[in-house]
């Protein structure tokens, strides 16, 4: 998962908020080469400081240039003035990626909540200060001109940014961002009690010393007695969404969202895509069996030297960010107590030209898959070094994280010494899972933003439930399930959860291009790291040899090989 504000350096400041907002700029777009590492400005993560806030400096920066604009400046100057622009933005959202890597780290720590929420509800204002002045940009005499510097896709990306922007729904964003803070800084903290400790979920869940209906009670003291308070900031969230969306113009909040992360596909096109996976994959998922091979014990000290090792030895642009992220503390990888678990992402640390990996290591074989998942994400960014301006979004980035975890997973198995067919299907049949339950995240927040405003915490249990029911999923609260409160993409990301969908057919594709001849799967994906990213994500694939999703027929294709992979191998028939 990557957790920053994605795109262009001149549109990404409004496209999806994900957690962090660590964000591409106000440069014009370039076509050489990244640049060389040396001249990075990275230094090591331990000697990095939360600063404080630059906003005003920003406010500044863009009324003075508007002001240039205003008085006839070339395009140059123009230009020229957006480099300043840029470099006092880049500093003020990794300030707010350090603070919000703080809270991740020491998710007891009050004044680092508070300092984060602050920076956060403030990056509102920011966001919107930026989109007015791009709005005088597109306005001005310049158009044609500045149209010219970004390109024809990427110009219709900022159209489309602007259509999704009005100073008239900060005050509702900041509000809806103040809510998102608390259920961040409350889900940190929710524990349950247990023989007198304070247990997170995730530990009750792995404790085999606890007995069945003990589990039962803990998981339902745990949902029940939290998922009311946590429906109302939900549904707080909603109202405040919709609010913002009518005043932008929408009719349709979930519309709203999808062009803000700049998607091209449509709602009805998703929709389709639901009715597909239904058709041919649910089917298909209930027929699968559970395969242990991914809950194979692995502790942190070996998974890390194994999975380092694997990006070592295979690639040397592998080898080259792994030792990159080493150098410079790039990595919180190990469990502990005071850090938040059940969570990883990769934010980007601009104004030092590096990405960051976050993750609570679970000591399973998973938990290498998830480390490899969030490595696709850094290389992506780092190889992106020196042109940050491309036009990336969340379908393209997710590709290349579950991407990687494809076309290395028997990689993987051998250097653990691991059944190789075993490992392969085991991960095969989580993609199932990936593309099945991702599309349920997707389809109950479509429902849940079409609900009627009287809608209350019953609701939401109800629809969750029905909607888990739909995609074949068996819920222990029955009609009512509690347990959505825990996703959190439903707060922090509104709407991203489909493009892991989307991201799946593409990265089955991969797998299977490495499982027809090894190296070839790893080629392709190494080569998508400077295939041009301004253009659609269909495009993009396009361009890779990839299948788009919403091809007719493709979901088909996708339940074929996974069928065949699957059932004819030892992941047996659960009959």
């Amino acid at each position: 998962m990557i957790l920053n504000k994605v795109g262009l350096k001149i549109i990404s400041l409004v496209l999806a908020t994900a957690l962090f907002s660590s964000c591409s700029f106000l440069k014009q777009p370039v076509s050489e080469q990244p640049q060389q590492q040396e001249q990075r400005k990275t230094i090591p993560y331990s000697q990095m400081q939360v600063g404080k806030s630059n906003a005003q400096q920003i406010y500044d920066a863009l009324e003075n240039t508007t002001e240039q604009l205003e008085k006839g400046i070339d395009i140059d100057q123009l230009m020229e003035s957006e480099e300043t622009i840029d470099d006092l933005l880049e500093q003020y959202y990794t300030t707010a990626s350090l603070a919000n890597l703080e809270c991740y780290q020491n998710s007891d720590d009050e004044q680092a909540w508070q300092r984060s929420d602050e920076l956060s509800v403030e990056g509102e204002q920011v966001d919107s200060a930026v989109m007015e002045y791009l709005r005088a940009v597109v306005e001005s005499p310049l158009q044609e001109e500045y149209r010219q510097e970004l390109g024809e896709y990427a110009y219709g990306i900022l159209q489309k940014q602007l259509l999704t922007n009005s100073p008239q729904a900060v005050e509702m964003l900041q509000k809806r961002t103040e809510r998102n803070n608390e259920y961040n800084e409350t889900l940190s903290n929710l524990r349950v009690e247990w023989k007198g400790e304070q247990l997170r979920m995730q530990d009750v869940l792995s404790d085999t010393t606890i007995s069945q209906q003990d589990l039962y009670d803990l998981i339902a003291e745990y949902y029940i007695g939290n998922y009311d308070y946590f429906s109302q900031l939900y549904l707080e969230m909603i109202a405040y969404d919709k609010q913002a969306a009518a005043v932008c113009g929408y009719d349709d909040a979930v519309q709203w969202r999808y062009d803000q992360f700049g998607r091209e596909y449509t709602l009805e096109q998703v929709e389709q895509l639901f009715e597909d996976i239904k058709t041919y994959l649910v089917p298909l998922q209930s027929e699968i069996g559970y395969s242990d091979a991914m809950t194979t014990p692995l502790s942190y000290e070996t998974g890390v030297e194994t999975v380092g090792q694997l990006f070592t030895d295979t690639a040397d642009e592998l080898a080259e960010v792994w030792a990159f992220m080493q150098q410079y503390e790039l990595l919180s990888l190990q469990a502990e107590e005071s850090k938040m678990s059940g969570v990883a992402f990769t934010t980007n640390l601009m104004q030092y030209d590096a990405p960051f990996i976050y993750m609570y290591w679970g000591d399973t074989v998973n938990d290498a898959f998830t480390l490899m998942h969030e490595f696709g994400h850094a290389t992506d960014k780092y190889f992106q070094f020196g042109n940050e301006e491309y036009a990336q979004d969340l379908d393209k980035s997710e590709t290349f994280s579950q991407g990687l975890e494809q076309v290395m997973q028997m990689r993987l198995a051998e250097q653990l010494g691991m059944d190789g067919q075993a490992l392969e299907q085991a991960k095969l049949a989580d993609m199932l899972q990936i593309i099945c339950y991702q599309a349920a995240l997707e389809e109950f927040q479509i429902r849940a933003y079409r609900l009627d405003d009287s809608a209350d915490g019953m609701d939401l249990a109800q629809l969750y439930a029905q909607v888990l029911q739909e995609y074949g999923y068996y819920s222990i609260f029955g009609e009512y399930d509690p347990t959505w409160f825990e996703v959190t993409h439903f707060f922090d990301a509104p709407f991203y959860t489909i493009s892991y969908v989307t991201s799946a057919t593409a990265a089955l594709e991969l797998g299977k291009m490495e499982s027809e001849k090894g190296g070839v799967g790893l080629q392709a994906w190494l080569n998508m790291l400077t295939t041009n990213r301004d253009q659609s994500f269909e495009d993009f694939l396009n361009e890779a040899g990839i299948a788009s999703p919403f091809e007719n027929g493709r979901i088909e294709q996708c339940a074929e090989f996974l069928q065949q992979e699957l059932l004819d191998g030892s992941v047996q028939n659960a009959a």
